[in-house]
């Protein structure tokens, strides 16, 4: 997707790593942006600044660069190499798959930003689409197969290599979906039931667990549900 994002000042992202080992560029139009960002193999507890956190702290964008970052350069670590730089509009920041990134306003802001997979991180997408999009990935493996049959090809190819079945993944995802479904009926009876018994009524549950069914979507093998969980919010266009 391609997005728009429009900050305030002082607003940002938290460090995280963009979804599906995608790479990301972001084009500046209005404002300035202060970035950091970490190499692919920096733990996650170092990136996030957990090692250096105070109780009394938060993970926001700008206490990241006001807290957490003076403390981590203090310590003159070898191995803690970041990259800072402060992006003017019209300028266009480039963050490869998997680089760690936090990024604040200085300035309102406007810039447009997009995730995208090519040629040159296909592998590695793919490997990781097919595992946390499982369902997702068979529809994605359809429209390459009809509009672009090469990478098709190379995506079978590296199932074929890595021993991996999609169509049991793909199964098991399905489970899970029911499983969620059906413990979403339960509660949503207990609650019918409750209402029901606080007005002395009788509930016909086999006819309303019938309704509620009917009033769900169907479970769709192409969903997008992952079999991950992921902060969604570490994902926001103001980066």
């Amino acid at each position: 997707y391609r997005w728009v994002g429009v900050g305030p000042r002082r607003s940002g992202t938290i460090m995280h790593q963009d979804p599906l080992c995608t790479s990301a560029w972001n084009t500046l139009l209005l404002g300035r942006k202060l970035w950091l960002l970490l190499a692919p193999d920096t733990p996650k507890r170092v990136a996030k600044g957990k090692d250096v956190m105070q109780p009394e702290d938060d993970d926001e964008a700008c206490n990241h660069f006001l807290d957490l970052l003076p403390r981590k350069r203090a310590r003159q670590d070898p191995d803690f190499q970041p990259i800072l730089c402060v992006q003017h509009p019209g300028e266009t920041i480039y963050v490869p798959g998997n680089w760690w990134h936090c990024v604040v306003n200085l300035d309102d802001t406007i810039a447009v930003t997009q995730n995208y997979v090519g040629r040159h991180n296909f592998p590695q997408v793919w490997r990781s689409c097919r595992v946390e999009r499982p369902c997702w990935s068979h529809r994605w493996l359809r429209c390459m197969e009809a509009k672009c049959p090469d990478l098709a090809a190379w995506a079978k190819r590296l199932n074929v290599e890595d021993g991996f079945d999609m169509n049991e993944l793909r199964q098991k995802n399905r489970m899970r979906l029911l499983q969620h479904r059906r413990r979403r009926a339960l509660n949503a009876l207990k609650r019918a039931k409750q209402r029901s018994a606080a007005k002395g009524l009788a509930l016909d549950e086999q006819a309303f667990l019938v309704q509620w069914q009917e009033s769900q979507e169907a479970i769709n093998s192409d969903s997008t549900a992952s079999t991950t969980s992921s902060d969604s919010s570490e994902t926001s266009a103001s980066s």
